[in-house]
């Protein structure tokens, strides 16, 4: 081996050492990054006419573990449905309140119903007539304000909803975006793991609103779908769906699209 050749070759291992470094100290950085995935380099020998010429970096590879990713972002999604669904029945139960309390609905009905029996034993008592009159006037009032309560209530919920479904259609199309550029930097050799990450990212503000199934792809391509088998993303370029909002719910483009996109459709699998 020539010293030109021996110098190549030192060369080369002091090369694929600083890669090495610069992904460890990127791991380390981006610990906490959402989206992340913690890298690794791949080596290889380099080969020219026979000889070994030393080391090359053969790729950068992202360490995901992909069933382990798709049950985690199942149960977020799933977590995320108790908790709205927790919030509005809290919402609810404020409006009518408990049995047990002095000025919920329960109570408000028992009082009505004392009312009109004490009045049934005793019809000529004007005091127990009165008081037919004011605890009926007291279950109208709270009656009047439990619906005003749930209504409020139920227009929070369309709000959130008409949010979620804007978030969607956004981020939707920012992954066929990604979609695009994966398909021609992979195609041209490049290093894709940041566009990885972030693709990572953009899924999971997805499914943290609806539960979704990643179908790999070729180029690094990737399909997304429903747990009901609705699709989102087909994996090729320029294929996608979009969310249109309803004057009270929403519609999805789909041969179904007639249907009204319902509250419980974003959790359940559309």
């Amino acid at each position: 081996m020539s010293i030109t050749s021996a110098l190549g070759s030192a060369l080369s291992g002091l090369s694929a050492t600083s890669r090495q470094a610069e992904i460890l100290s990127s791991n380390v950085a981006n610990a906490t990054t959402p989206g992340y995935a913690r890298r690794e380099v791949g080596l290889r020998a380099a080969v020219l006419a026979g000889t070994g010429q030393g080391v090359a970096v053969s790729g950068i590879t992202r360490d995901v573990d992909r069933q382990l990713l798709a049950e985690r972002r199942l149960a977020q999604a799933g977590d995320g449905d108790r908790g709205i669904r927790a919030d509005f029945l809290k919402r609810v139960e404020g409006a009518l309140g408990t049995p047990d309390s002095p000025g919920s609905l329960a109570a408000r009905i028992a009082a009505f119903d004392t009312a009109l029996v004490e009045a049934a034993s005793r019809p000529e008592s004007l005091s127990r007539l009165q008081n037919i009159a004011t605890s009926a006037s007291a279950l109208a009032s709270g009656l009047a304000a439990a619906t005003d309560d749930i209504q409020i209530a139920r227009a929070t919920a369309d709000r959130r909803i008409a949010d979620e479904v804007g978030t969607l259609n956004a981020t939707l199309a920012q992954l066929q975006e990604l979609n695009v550029n994966l398909r021609s930097f992979t195609g041209a050799g490049r290093d894709v793991s940041a566009l990885l990450d972030e693709r990572q990212r953009l899924v999971d503000t997805i499914s943290s609103i609806v539960p979704l199934r990643e179908i790999p792809r070729d180029f690094n391509q990737i399909a997304l779908f429903t747990v009901g088998g609705a699709r989102t993303i087909a994996g090729r370029v320029g294929v996608g769906h979009r969310l249109h909002p309803h004057p009270r719910c929403h519609t999805r483009d789909d041969p179904g699209a007639g249907r009204p996109f319902r509250a419980n459709d974003q959790r359940q699998g559309l």
